[in-house]
């Protein structure tokens, strides 16, 4: 994944993650906030809080990784790494995490996916396979691997303004672990839109705006967003309606 963790990484996996992928692309980086499509939002995280929020990445991708606008969601549930199954289809285009209405609203005319920056993996962003993780493995390594999208919305020419988002479907049980590990981490956690969600937002230590990491899950799907300087409202509120109705 690009700038902050994989969907399913913790804080401190996000920033060293982010300072990795960032540094290829420094000759790029030609002003902090150069992105346009945000006027008029709030500088909410995902969850709709006061400021920005995370997302995700990992495994190889399955399909182009810039979708096409008219995309929609797969046509069968997605299972995940170990089987299992999510009540909703998961969509395969990043356009189609959230109605066509709110994708202008939200994302407005900002670069999907540019080439030149990939997950953490090195795939490009986009659909990507979920893998097995190893025995032993923790929950955010677990919750990590089940990503089936991951999208990034970036201007590349911004130093350090991004917005990241990946799904992918998880055993109930292992997501809310990882959502309590993130609890003892200093997230803030609440119950709401029929789930559980997980925020932290903090000044970047690079730049003079904050970032935020939001983690939520509800019936299985696990959704990361992560972002720095760039506003949203109510993310997870938008793609959950997006995907229950």
């Amino acid at each position: 994944m690009l700038g902050p963790p994989t969907p399913w990484a913790d804080s401190e996996d996000t920033v060293k993650a982010r300072r990795r992928a960032v540094v290829p692309f420094v000759p790029l980086a030609v002003a902090l906030f150069a992105l346009t499509g945000c006027t008029g939002l709030d500088f909410g995280s995902g969850d709709g809080a006061g400021s920005p929020s995370p997302s995700g990445d990992t495994g190889a991708p399955s399909a182009s990784p810039t979708p096409s606008a008219s995309g929609s969601p797969t046509a069968t549930p997605t299972p995940g790494p170990t089987g299992t199954a999510s009540p909703v289809a998961i969509p395969t285009d990043c356009r189609d995490i959230v109605s066509a209405g709110d994708y202008e609203a939200v994302f407005g005319e900002v670069p999907l996916n540019p080439e030149g920056f990939t997950t953490r993996s090195g795939a490009p962003f986009g659909q990507v396979t979920p893998t097995t993780p190893p025995a032993g493995a923790t929950p955010a390594e677990i919750v990590r691997g089940a990503t089936t999208l991951d999208c990034l919305w970036r201007d590349p020419n911004a130093d350090i303004t991004f917005l990241e988002v990946a799904l992918g479907a998880v055993d109930p049980a292992v997501g809310a672990s990882y959502l309590d590990d993130l609890a003892a981490d200093g997230y803030t956690c609440v119950d709401i839109h029929e789930g559980r969600r997980c925020h932290l937002t903090r000044p970047n230590a690079d730049y003079p705006v904050d970032e935020s990491f939001t983690r939520f899950q509800r019936d299985g799907v696990f959704i990361s967003v992560d972002q720095a300087d760039f506003p949203t409202n109510d993310l997870i509120g938008r793609i959950v309606d997006r995907l229950w109705g």
